[in-house]
């Protein structure tokens, strides 16, 4: 098995939106994104291409010609993205955003990520915010099996749970103890639910892994 010497980190792609709130009101939402590429050859030149699409269609590109060092690289891109479409309570509006590194005007490497334009906040005494709404959380703690047919992960199952979760009128989930699939992530992310993490203690050995876990899960 031979891959490219060129190549995203694992779950090592970040794509924030700090202003959102502030920028929805110019009509140019900046969108941040943030990659690690480990570079296994010597000092090149390649270029980042970035293409967002919504709904099929391609509503911006854009290209940035970077020099990599050997080794990891950190890459910092913005991209203005024209009123997007907010994710929202019901309203599961996703982008897809596609990563590729191109030399020699070849693909060496490509990734795609979902992700969604939305903020929030929480205070002492409205409660919980979402998109500058306030939005009462109707949820349930959720464990990361499926009954009888047990911890694998099977997506037609848990597609068939949120969708019997969010029929009864939740609009969120606490995955509770055990860290759930990202497949269980996507599938609220595409039916529209909000969604939490609750991990318990396991102590500074493990840390490693919870840091993983939060950044696989952050673009959710």
């Amino acid at each position: 098995l031979v891959g490219s010497k060129t190549a995203f980190g694992i779950d090592n792609i970040k794509i924030t939106t700090d202003t959102l709130k502030e920028d929805l009101h110019t009509g140019l939402v900046n969108t941040k994104v943030t990659s690690n590429i480990i570079n296994n050859n010597t000092s090149t030149s390649v270029n980042m291409k970035y293409t967002v699409k919504f709904k099929g269609e391609v509503i911006h590109t854009l290209n940035s010609v970077v020099t990599l060092s050997q080794g990891n690289n950190n890459i910092v891109d913005t991209i203005q993205i024209p009123n997007p479409k907010l994710w929202d309570e019901y309203q599961g509006n996703l982008y897809y955003m596609i990563i590729e590194i191109i030399s020699n005007e070849e693909v060496i490497y490509s990734t795609t990520i979902r992700y969604g334009y939305r903020y929030f906040e929480f205070t002492h005494d409205r409660g919980f915010f979402l998109n500058g709404r306030n939005i009462k959380l109707k949820g349930v703690c959720m464990h990361h099996d499926l009954g009888c047919i047990g911890a694998s992960v099977n997506k037609s199952a848990i597609q068939r749970q949120v969708r019997i979760l969010k029929d009864m009128g939740c609009n969120a989930i606490r995955l509770t103890h055990n860290p759930s699939s990202s497949i269980y992530l996507n599938v609220c992310a595409v039916l529209k639910l909000e969604r939490t993490y609750t991990l318990p203690f396991l102590g500074i050995p493990f840390f490693p892994m919870i840091l993983q876990l939060a950044r696989r899960n952050r673009i959710y």
